[in-house]
């Protein structure tokens, strides 16, 4: 049997990663929409660790923090209306999976106006916009 794996993606893992490599969120764009629950970001300091890192990068943002628990079609919806309205450049997911996923959903609805049947065939018109993600873990859990 013949496996062949592919991952681009980058991982930033460890004490301060997020302020120590904002750069790359630079190449991004100049406004992004953070995507996140209503509490957990808070409470772990993730949200003020990625508006920290906005802020020494320059970056514009705003936050849609209302992600529910396993989302709704109606509740990416609403997140991708956000981040058109804002003209959003880039989606930032910080949370666990419920946010996290939805962040990956408003990055479509964000670059195509689709109807909610289309977005679960996955009949996009464009691409989506770019994702950064970030789970926060406690300090202990990195030690």
């Amino acid at each position: 049997m013949q496996i062949k794996f592919r991952c681009p993606t980058r991982i930033f893992l460890g004490p301060n990663c997020v302020m120590e490599n904002s750069m790359e969120m630079s190449v991004l764009g100049k406004k992004a929409l953070i995507v996140t629950g209503a509490n957990s970001a808070k409470t772990s300091g993730a949200l003020q660790d990625m508006i920290s890192a906005l802020e020494q990068e320059g970056i514009a943002y705003s936050i849609f923090d209302e992600i529910e628990q396993n989302p709704s079609i109606k509740n990416v919806f609403e997140g991708g209306q956000a981040a058109k309205e804002f003209e959003a450049e880039f989606i930032i997911g910080i949370g666990g999976g419920s946010p996290l996923d939805a962040s990956k959903a408003i990055a479509i609805l964000a670059v195509n106006d689709i109807t909610p049947e289309q977005l679960m065939a996955k009949q996009c018109l464009s691409s989506h916009y770019p994702l950064w993600r970030c789970l926060p873990l406690r300090e202990q859990e990195v030690k």
